[in-house]
């Protein structure tokens, strides 16, 4: 896959691929056909979600930033902090007019300063602000039309609780539903492994990969 894209992980909560709970959420994203912002997803101030991308931003990764980070900074960027452990959308970076925030880091004094400071920095009206070297916003929304690809993190499914050959088919099933709902809402794009950019609709690609994971 070309690395001149954006990436929009759906979910990543926890360092576990979380597959119903992903799926629901990507079946949603399709069914509305564009992504959107918290304010025009129905969300308001007072949610807990707010960020540095506030209520009017979506943010992305920039694939070819991902090995960024800021020197004395600990915790991950966007890349390995979300885009690793989840089902993320890809878009071409030449279609889409995004902004660069400006980059600063708040002290961790605690977890509620540090939230609520990013709260105030999301929501800015005059500048957009991020603590992760390679993040990018966008204003409101962007349309699903513009996709080029899926990511999923082949790595992180199931391997803990299957033998190398349930694994792969865990694997299998898994980019089967993807490809369900993709045709379902009538999108035709590819499927791949997050880490290595490989296929993940080619069978012999996806053995490789398991036995490969599966050895780590």
């Amino acid at each position: 896959m070309d690395e001149e894209i954006y990436l929009h992980g759906i979910s990543a909560q926890t360092d576990l691929y979380d597959s119903r709970y992903i799926l629901r959420v990507f079946e949603s994203i399709l069914k509305s056909g564009e992504l959107l912002s918290l304010r025009l997803q129905g969300i308001g101030k007072n949610s807990k979600r707010i960020g540095f991308n506030g209520l009017d931003y979506i943010s992305l990764c920039d694939y070819e930033k991902r090995n960024l980070h800021f020197p004395d900074k600990i915790s991950a960027n966007s890349y390995t902090g979300y885009i690793l452990y989840s089902l993320s959308l890809a878009f071409p970076k030449d279609k889409l007019d995004v902004i660069e925030p400006i980059k600063i880091e708040i002290p961790r004094r605690n977890y509620r300063y540090y939230f609520k400071e990013m709260e105030k920095y999301g929501m800015s009206e005059n500048e957009r602000y991020t603590d992760l070297a390679d993040e990018a916003q966008v204003k409101d929304r962007i349309p699903l039309s513009l996709m080029n690809g899926i990511t999923i993190p082949v790595d992180k499914i199931y391997r803990i609780h299957y033998d190398r050959e349930r694994y792969g088919y865990a694997i299998m099933k898994e980019v089967l539903k993807i490809e369900k709902l993709l045709a379902k809402y009538h999108y035709n794009v590819p499927i791949y492994d997050i880490n290595t950019m490989e296929s993940l609709q080619d069978g012999a690609n996806i053995k490789r990969l398991v036995k490969e994971y599966y050895k780590k």
